[in-house]
Formats: structure tokens, C-alpha cells, sequence
């Protein structure tokens, strides 16, 4: 799997979480980021006319766990390009906690999207974490801290399967990454599912990039119907 190491986790009730191993390098950026190990960016060389014309000159830059992919140097760099365009484009950065599901809703109001993150083949991290505590040990009082934390939709967005709680761990590679990973008890983030971009409106003016793993997933299987990608596409986007 791209991702390194990942578990799904889905029980009879209905209910999945998410849970991956994260591979980084001596500078803790993830190994595996973005459909495969980060590099450099490429110029165009040759100019080029699409037979789209994007008439949105918002851009929105989504970094969840923007740590884990770039240092912040890389990140300003990024944002002063496309600001300093001579197109003229107005862009908002959202990182680590702002980049939440009532975000993604507002993805059409955008001409380009970037979303930076890791994905599966049906679901991909926000920034929206909550913490459990060693005595949150029933269901009740999981229901409890959920809906005082993200609120009752959320909730309910979580026991249909629409949205998903996970984890993961972070370690660098080799036999003994058991004694060097980074992680805590009961931090757990939102994954985005397949069902909820299908909820969204259609974003007939949009260009979604997802820099994520299986982000162009778009073939079904029979453990994963509905793939990222394929939901992504239902929502008539420009690409």
C-alpha cells in the first residue's frame, strides 16, 4: 500500500476508522506523501493553452498536517508565488486544525483547490483531532466527548460512515522503528469519506488537485465500491 503500513477497520454496525504507519525521514517529513516520495517541482517548459478557462480566481491551499510534507519556508514559498501571479489571484492558506470537514464543504466557492494530506483509497486526513483520555471507555462517554468537541452533526456524520475517526503512528524506517515512533494515546483525526464529498454541491468552476495517496483512485473493487476519486469526479469539477 502507498501509504506504508494501513489498516481499515470497519465493523458490522456500520462504523470504520483508519490506522496507517508513517515512515519519515531524518527531517520528520513523511517518506510516502503525495502518490509517492516527495521531490522537487517541475517547471513548464513549454507554454500551454487549456480549453478550460477558469474565471475563479480564488485559490485555496490546505495543509492538515502540513509538518509531516514541508518544512514552512517551502510552504511560504508556494503561497508567494502564486499571490505575486500576475493573473491575480486571491489565496487563503488553511493548515492543521482549520482545515475541517465544514471547510471542504465550501471547496466550490474555489478555483483551485490544493489539498495536501494522506489518503486511502476512500478517504482522506482533515485537521480535525480530538483527544480521548485513558477513562473515555465507553460508548457513552466516547458519544459525549465527540458531540462537546465537534458537535452533534459530526456525530452523526460518524455513525452513518459518511466521516471516520483514525490514527496513526509516526516512525522512521528499519528493524527497530518500534522504539523510535512518536505518537500518544487517544489522538485521533477525521478522515474524510467517499459518501461525504458526494453530499457536497456539484463545483462545475473548480479544479480540485488532491496531492494525496490514491487521490485519482477512480476504479472500484469490491472491498472499496466507492474509491475517492470516482466521488471527487461525480462533483462535475473542471479536473
Amino acid at each position: 500500500i502507498v501509504d506504508d503500513a494501513f489498516i481499515d477497520i470497519k465493523l458490522n454496525s456500520g462504523l470504520s476508522a483508519v490506522f496507517f504507519l508513517d515512515i519519515m525521514d531524518e527531517d520528520s517529513i513523511s517518506i510516502t506523501r503525495g502518490v509517492g516520495p516527495g521531490g522537487t517541482s517541475v517547471e513548464l517548459t513549454t507554454p500551454f493553452k487549456s480549453k478550460y478557462i477558469i474565471e475563479n480566481k480564488k485559490v485555496l491551499l490546505c495543509y492538515p498536517n502540513l509538518e509531516e510534507f514541508y518544512k514552512e519556508d517551502e510552504v511560504k514559498n508556494i503561497v508567494a508565488r502564486l499571490q505575486s501571479s500576475e493573473l491575480g489571484l486571491e489565496v487563503t492558506k488553511k493548515e492543521y486544525s482549520e482545515v475541517t470537514p465544514d471547510l471542504i464543504r465550501t471547496f466550490g466557492d474555489y478555483g483551485l483547490v490544493i489539498i495536501n494530506t494522506h489518503g486511502f483509497k476512500d478517504c482522506f486526513l482533515s485537521g480535525s483531532k480530538i483527544n480521548f483520555y485513558e477513562d473515555d471507555t465507553t460508548d457513552v462517554l466516547i458519544k459525549l466527548a465527540v458531540i462537546n468537541y465537534f458537535g452533534q452533526k459530526t456525530y452523526d456524520d460518524l455513525t452513518a460512515g459518511i466521516l471516520r475517526l483514525g490514527t496513526h503512528v509516526r516512525t522512521s524506517s528499519g528493524p527497530d522503528w518500534v522504539k523510535k515512533y512518536t505518537g500518544k494515546y487517544g489522538g485521533f483525526t477525521i478522515w474524510v469519506g467517499s459518501e461525504y464529498i458526494r453530499s457536497l454541491p456539484d463545483m462545475p468552476k473548480t479544479i480540485i488537485l488532491g496531492n494525496f495517496c490514491y487521490s485519482g483512485q477512480t476504479n472500484p473493487t469490491k472491498e472499496y465500491p466507492d474509491p475517492i476519486g470516482a466521488a471527487f469526479k461525480n462533483k462535475k469539477l473542471i479536473s
